[in-house]
């Protein structure tokens, strides 16, 4: 396991020439371009992002690359659970120089997916030189339990514009989350969350006395397998912080919980 991540750092920060193509620096995510996840871990419910990057790409003298995306989602006996018949053509200008095309992998976990051991499978081919590579990448689909899933931080909530773990003084950020695998009233056949945001500052104090509340209570489709939230989060000063999120299902009355890192900068 070591030597494994050992050769992706290697690979991440060894000089790639035009024309060798290779994908490094795969990750784990929360978030198109957020922070890096350790846990590949998932509840039934969530999504799993691969972030990498594209390198040796040949570029037009424009700083034009052209290239195709395939995916395809396995189960441990090598079956297909998702596969992109389409593959996805994709034209970039590299305007600020070097070969290297940040991507991503997506996979919608659904809220009925069966446990066991999955693999995301990537294909890249540069369509100018002919040439292409893949990558894999093994996560553990959980029993269906109560979790909080699809920790991102955005921009936009309708919309979804992803956002990274950095800001500065003066943008407004929207924190998404979701509660998976909760219960429904008898009755009423809806759910009873209630969502907490609490915000840490690098000494690891709260920066306000209660955290932020959202309570979702009626008004969810019964279809619906996840509940999805917005807290929105003006950045007001510069810092290391900690955000903790929090759901609890308060009919059964468990909770989870998840952190994400936060650095704010002065706009200088």
């Amino acid at each position: 396991m070591l030597s494994s991540v050992a050769l992706v750092a290697a690979l991440s920060l060894a000089p790639v020439e035009v024309g060798q193509l290779q994908l490094t620096n795969d990750r784990a995510t929360y978030g198109l371009v957020g922070a890096t996840r350790t846990d590949l871990k998932f509840l039934p419910g969530g999504f799993f992002i691969l972030t990498f990057d594209i390198e040796g790409l040949q570029v037009g003298d424009r700083g034009r690359v052209q290239y195709t995306l395939t995916m395809e989602f396995v189960n441990k006996d090598g079956k297909s659970q998702f596969k992109k018949e389409e593959p996805t053509d994709v034209e970039q200008n590299i305007l600020l120089g070097g070969s290297r095309s940040p991507a991503y992998a997506y996979a919608d976990i659904g809220a009925d997916t069966p446990p066991g051991e999955y693999t995301l499978r990537v294909t890249v081919m540069d369509r100018v030189a002919n040439k292409s590579q893949s990558i894999a990448r093994k996560i553990q689909v959980l029993p269906k339990a109560f979790g909080l899933v699809r920790m991102q931080m955005m921009y936009q909530a309708q919309t979804h514009v992803p956002a990274p773990p950095v800001g500065v003084v003066g943008q407004r950020f929207v924190i998404g989350c979701g509660a998976a695998g909760f219960e429904r009233d008898k009755k009423t056949s809806q759910p009873n969350l209630q969502f907490e945001m609490r915000i840490l500052d690098e000494s690891g104090k709260p920066t306000v006395a209660k955290p932020d509340l959202i309570t979702i209570n009626d008004k969810v489709d019964p279809n619906f397998g996840v509940v999805e939230i917005p807290f929105f989060l003006p950045l007001t000063r510069a810092g290391k912080f900690t955000i903790e999120l929090k759901a609890t299902d308060q009919l059964t009355k468990k909770s989870a919980t998840g952190t994400l890192p936060l650095t704010v900068l002065e706009p200088k």
